[in-house]
């Protein structure tokens, strides 16, 4: 969590909420306030599954094909963002 996040009530009830109710989160303007990460071994555990497959286009450019599945039925992602790094040279083109 965000350092001025409450750990304590999030720990107990899942709530985001201030340590200090008099001061407000920024406004218009993007703030990360909470970070997840699951390690394993077992990757039955794991959520979501990730594949990726770069190929040579012949052009000198790269080809990248990236899938992305929801591995568990019970579960529902909304909003997931997927980052990619890119060296700062020419514009990507992102197809379906």
């Amino acid at each position: 969590t965000h350092p001025n996040v409450d750990k304590k009530l999030f720990s107990t009830d899942s709530i985001i909420a201030l340590k200090n109710p008099g001061k407000g989160f920024p406004v218009n303007q993007p703030l990360g306030v909470l970070r997840w990460r699951f390690i394993t071994k077992d990757e039955t555990l794991i959520p979501l599954s990730i594949n990726c497959w770069p190929s040579p286009a012949g052009d000198g450019t790269i080809d990248v094909n990236i899938e992305y599945e929801l591995e568990s039925e019970n579960q529902e992602f909304k909003d997931v963002v997927i980052s990619i790094p890119l060296p700062p040279v020419g514009n990507p083109v992102v197809g379906d």
